[in-house]
C-alpha cells in the first residue's frame, strides 16, 4: 500500500460514542468520528496506519484506567478492532 493510505475502521455506535466521549485522544483523531452514520449502520472511519497506532495508544490507556466493567469491555473491543486492522496491514506488507 502507498504511504498515506487510509484504512477503514468499522465501529458500532457504542464504540464510536465511547471514543468521542471517554477518550483523551486529540481532536484531529476524533473529528472523523463526529460524522453520524445512518440509523442501524456501523460507522466506517478512515485512518492512516500512524493515526490508527496513535488511536490504539489512547484506547489502550483508557482500557487500563476503566473502572466500570462495561466501559472496560467497550475499550477492549475498540482495541481489538484497531489491532486487527493494524496487524492485517503489517502482515500484508510483509508478503510483498
Amino acid at each position: 500500500m502507498a504511504a498515506g493510505t487510509r484504512l477503514a475502521l468499522k465501529l458500532t455506535d457504542r464504540e464510536r460514542e465511547t471514543l468521542l466521549k471517554e477518550s483523551l485522544a486529540p481532536e484531529e483523531l476524533t473529528r472523523p468520528l463526529r460524522l453520524v452514520p445512518a440509523k442501524g449502520q456501523a460507522a466506517v472511519v478512515r485512518y492512516t496506519l500512524g493515526e490508527l497506532e496513535e488511536l490504539l495508544g489512547y484506547a489502550a490507556a483508557e482500557a487500563n484506567q476503566a473502572g466500570a466493567a462495561g466501559l472496560w469491555r467497550a475499550w477492549e473491543a475498540i482495541c481489538g478492532k484497531i489491532e486487527a486492522l493494524v496487524d492485517g496491514y503489517v502482515e500484508g506488507e510483509g508478503e510483498g
